[in-house]
């Protein structure tokens, strides 16, 4: 079984986008509240990369390479699912008197316009909008210079709080750290992208349901 280091590392990592863009960026998350306009520019940044992936044909094999990435990430959503819910019902038991995010609320007395929109938002554009800053951009930009655990401490840290979230933080942090994990692991974005997409499908049912 492949081992993962989280030591501190000094090994050089190709990192082609500049540290204005990452801020930039990173400062979006911030002051905006549609994730469209940021998702438009991280697709600008990795535009040559999309071109690359444009060329990409369809066969029985990508058939099946599909079938065993979606199978894959299942699993590992499998995997993780028990810690962060049961670090869900910690922070529920600790902080009880913190209001639920207005994305939640709407979600459970919105219109079906607003319910669809927010269901788009986090079952598609924010896994992949996230998961390409958090855990490619910014992370490769950090680890050059923190290393690796240093950097998922405090990217993860960043990631729970652009949520805006008291109740939501430690599940948020804890679902990061774990990405992360599955991002060294595989070495591939596609994997944490799928399993961030499928734990938001999980809570989107469960606030519906």
């Amino acid at each position: 079984m492949r081992k993962i280091n989280f030591a501190f590392s000094n090994t050089k990592i190709k990192q082609t986008e500049s540290l204005m863009v990452i801020l930039l960026i990173g400062s979006l998350f911030i002051v905006m509240y549609s994730q469209v306009i940021i998702l438009i520019l991280m697709l600008f940044v990795y535009r040559k990369e999309l071109v690359l992936s444009s060329n990409w044909k369809y066969s029985k094999n990508s058939a099946e390479h599909i079938t065993r990435l979606i199978i894959r990430a299942g699993y590992y959503l499998l995997l993780i699912w028990p810690l962060v819910y049961c670090m869900g019902i910690i922070s529920k038991w600790v902080i009880q008197d913190a209001s639920e995010q207005s994305i939640v609320s709407l979600l459970r007395s919105g219109n079906t316009q607003e319910k669809l929109l927010i269901m788009l938002n986090a079952i598609i554009i924010a896994p992949v909008l996230e998961e390409l800053y958090f855990r490619k951009m910014l992370y490769g930009k950090a680890k050059l210079y923190l290393g690796i655990m240093p950097s998922v401490i405090l990217i993860s840290a960043i990631f729970a709080l652009i949520h805006k979230s008291i109740y939501a933080f430690m599940t948020l942090f804890t679902l990061s750290i774990l990405l992360f994990i599955i991002r060294e692991y595989t070495n591939r974005i596609i994997y944490p992208i799928c399993v961030h997409s499928g734990f938001n499908c999980i809570m989107v049912i469960q606030i519906t349901a």
